[in-house]
């Protein structure tokens, strides 16, 4: 005869989550934000090679939260700003695009970090002289973020 799951062991669960834990299976939301936030100062200070080893590492991190975590969305954007700073804008593309479906995905396609996301991914392709592929991307961007900030708001302006 079998037992059913929740038979009164609840060290069970509480084993499972060590060894996950133990394992690496489940991420740190500390470690990743250090990593993310230290990545972005680095990035805004100049310090290209820095920023991206800590982004990349963040990136790591951020792989044991799941893949539509938007923490993931987060680096992903960073390693594309990462990317526009230095002139690469073509690498930036797919950070961008997958920091983009993660938050849509995630957040939902009206929300305050897909607008982000749009405009980040309109940005690069606008550098790249893709201006007919930019321009539906600011649009959207800009009707997202008067949906949800305000038409007044310092970020859409």
């Amino acid at each position: 005869m079998s037992r059913p799951l929740d038979d009164g062991r609840p060290w069970i669960a509480s084993f499972a989550l060590m060894a996950l834990l133990a394992l690496g299976a489940v991420g740190d939301p500390e470690r990743w934000q250090q990593l993310d936030d230290d990545g972005w100062k680095a990035l805004k200070e100049g310090r290209y090679a820095v920023a991206e080893k800590l982004l990349r590492t963040a990136l790591q991190e951020s792989e044991s939260f799941g893949p539509d975590n938007p923490r993931r969305a987060r680096t992903l954007e960073h390693l594309a700003w990462l990317a526009y700073r230095q002139g690469k804008y073509a690498k930036g593309m797919e950070p961008a695009r997958q920091a983009l479906a993660i938050r849509e995905k995630a957040i939902g396609a009206e929300s305050r970090e897909v607008s982000q996301s749009l405009s980040t991914l309109a940005i690069l392709q606008a550098a790249q002289g893709q201006y007919r592929e930019a321009e539906p991307l600011f649009r959207r961007s800009l009707e997202v973020g008067e949906k949800v900030l305000g038409k007044e708001h310092p970020d859409v302006a």
